[in-house]
């Protein structure tokens, strides 16, 4: 009568193991899912932040949307242009 007692108590606790591993696998996924999409909305932050630095005279002469990378300055520095991309 023992035995029965527990093999009942390894199959409760193998279907328990089986129902938990779902649904922290879920709740993973769903975490994943939330972290994919707060970095998606940070990379489009920071694109429209430096779309944001037209250069105003092609856009009221030409209607021209450019950007200006030398941010008023004379010359183009890519490592200025990648620190404010950061």
């Amino acid at each position: 009568m023992n035995e029965k007692r527990g093999s009942v108590t390894v199959f409760l606790a193998l279907t328990l193991m089986l129902v938990l591993s779902f649904v922290f696998s879920l709740l993973e996924m769903a975490r994943l899912k939330s972290v994919h999409g707060r970095v998606f909305m940070t990379s489009e932050l920071c694109l429209q932040s430096m779309f944001g630095n037209f250069d105003k005279g092609l856009w009221e002469n030409y209607r021209l949307l450019l950007l200006d990378g030398t941010w008023g300055q004379e010359v183009f520095s890519v490592e200025q242009f990648a620190g404010r991309a950061t």
